[in-house]
């Protein structure tokens, strides 16, 4: 467990849990209800996006602040992507997106504003997503795995 100082009180959270959103920070209390919403899914969050075309290919699209946030990829968050062709991840599906929270990874988690608050977004478009996901797929599944980790594959 991480203890963070608010100049007032101090918290304990776990180590996975990333409480700062660069830039846009968390208020106590959502970061405590998120951390609930955790605990009562019991440690195990999913999200079903669609896939859709556009002029440059197929794009994923995640747009859930309660998915994003509660698996630490908050507005500003570094994390990097990669692609694995192993079944270990309780997926149906032969090749999986693997995006690992990484303080110097190559993208971002962008937002978008929302009645004043913050967003978080995943967008991900590049060649690969096309390689992966064929025509045929229209959705997939993100599910957080733990220790920063979401894993997006074909929904079943």
């Amino acid at each position: 467990m991480a203890t963070i100082n608010n100049n007032t009180t101090q918290q304990q959270q776990p180590d996975n849990f990333k409480h700062d959103t660069g830039g846009f920070r968390l208020s106590d209390y959502e970061a405590n209800k998120a951390k609930q919403r955790l605990r009562d899914k019991g440690g195990m969050l999913s999200h079903k996006s669609s896939l859709k075309h556009s002029k440059k290919g197929r794009r994923i699209w995640i747009e859930n602040p309660n998915f994003l946030n509660d698996s630490g990829f908050s507005v500003g968050t570094r994390y990097n992507i990669d692609t694995d062709d192993i079944k270990s991840y309780g997926c149906n599906t032969k090749t999986v997106f693997i995006l690992k929270l990484d303080d110097n990874g190559k993208r971002k988690v962008t937002a978008t504003m929302r009645r004043g608050k913050p967003r978080p977004i995943i967008d991900i478009q590049n060649t690969k997503v096309g390689l992966v996901f064929d025509n045929s797929v229209e959705f997939v599944n993100a599910k957080y795995v733990g220790n920063g980790t979401i894993i997006i594959s074909e929904a079943s």
